[in-house]
This record gives structure tokens, sequence and C-alpha cells, in this order.
């Protein structure tokens, strides 16, 4: 209409007009060939406006910089190498004598503590009765650690020589390694332990089974009656 043409405000043609204009901040009519878009307050949450006349940082500078240092966990990261068992026990086997130390010195002071414990009443004697059974509590713990320990580590020297002795065989027999499995390994200690040979049974077993097998693949016998019919 008339009156909003009138209203429309005139623009020069050097003028920078946005190339994106909001339909709420349009004044005038749409038919009209000019719009002006008016200055309106920015919101709150709007994002930042940067000129395009700036040059931007790559992506991976960007995330550079934000990116800070990782924690790593030398057991499981590849970049600490492999675990050797039997070279770490040599490195640290000075930790053994150390843990000896600690039990010494725990017996002596419940020993100390059983002597004072009939001396004393009251507070102190309870003390010392807590204090002897935590040190008891400890030591039992200790000796079930130890006792595991020395039992893995049997396992250990256990699987080293059966390895060894299959690597002989294959070497002069030719034959087809056999690799023992962690429960086989551990019975045979166990074995070992009660004077039992228990080896010489699984083997018997293993053979009994390769045998089995052969039999089953050769060929059936022909009878007197077979060649008749």
């Amino acid at each position: 209409s008339l009156g909003n043409r009138k209203r429309c405000v005139a623009v020069n043609s050097k003028a920078k007009v946005p190339s994106t204009i909001d339909s709420s901040d349009i004044v005038g009519d749409r038919t009209s060939k000019v719009f002006v878009a008016k200055k309106g307050k920015t919101r709150k949450n709007a994002p930042a406006e940067v000129s395009s006349r700036r040059p931007a940082l790559p992506v991976s500078t960007a995330l550079a910089r934000r990116r800070t240092a990782q924690p790593r966990d030398p057991r499981f990261s590849d970049q600490s190498g492999t675990l050797n068992v039997e070279m770490f026990q040599k490195a640290y086997s000075f930790l053994d004598e150390y843990r000896e130390d600690e039990k010494r010195a725990l017996e002596e002071e419940r020993e100390k503590l059983g002597k004072l414990s009939k001396r004393v009443r009251g507070q102190h004697a309870a003390w010392a009765s807590e204090r002897t059974e935590a040190i008891k509590t400890k030591l039992s713990h200790m000796k079930q650690e130890d006792t595991r320990r020395k039992f893995e580590g049997e396992v250990e020297a256990t699987r080293r020589e059966l390895q060894r002795e299959e690597r002989e065989k294959v070497k002069i027999t030719g034959k087809t390694p056999y690799f023992h499995k962690p429960g086989e390994i551990r019975q045979i200690v166990r074995a070992k332990r009660k004077g039992k040979s228990a080896r010489s049974k699984q083997e018997e077993k293993r053979e009994k089974r390769v045998t089995n097998r052969e039999k089953r693949r050769l060929p059936s016998r022909r009878t007197p009656a077979d060649e008749v019919a």
C-alpha cells in the first residue's frame, strides 16, 4: 500500500546490505525491492561473530592446544615392552629379603605385646590385644601369599621344563609339538608334591588317544568270507 511505501527508508546503492536477513527484522513491504534490517540487540547466548579476513587455525593445531596429558598404565601399554617373568623375579629378588625382615619384625612385636598384655590392664591391655590380633591377621595373609607365590613359581619352572623337553623331542624325532595346558601343568605340580608320577599317567593317556586315532584311520582287514563274496 501507499502508506507502507512511505514508511520505507531509501537506501543508497553503495551501502552494504547483509546477505541474510531475518524475517522478524525486516521493515517495509515485501513487495518492494529494498528491505532494511533494523539493528537489534544481540542475543545473550548467540555465537560470537568472527571476521572472515583473519586466517583460521588448522583443526589439528586447535585440537593440539586443547589436548591434555593422558595417563598411561605401564602394565597394559606396549611402550613399556614385554614382560619377562624370569628376569623380573631376578631383578626384584631383593624384595623377598625385605619381606622376610618384615615378618621377623612382626613376630618380635607380637611377642613383646604378648608379654605386655600380661602386665598391664584397662585400655593398654585392650590396645595390646587389638594390635596382637592385627599382627596375627597380617602374618596369616603374608603366609598365604608366600604359599601361593611358591606354587606359582613351581608351575612356571615346570612349564619351562616341559617346553624344553618338547623341543628336544621335536628336534630328535620330528614329532608334532604338544603344548601342555595350564591345568595339566598344575596337576603335575600337585602330583609332585604328593610324590606321585602324574606326568607318566598323562603321557600314557595321550599315547593311548593317539594310538586309537591311528587305528581308526587304518583300513579294515578283509576276512576270507569277504573274499569269497
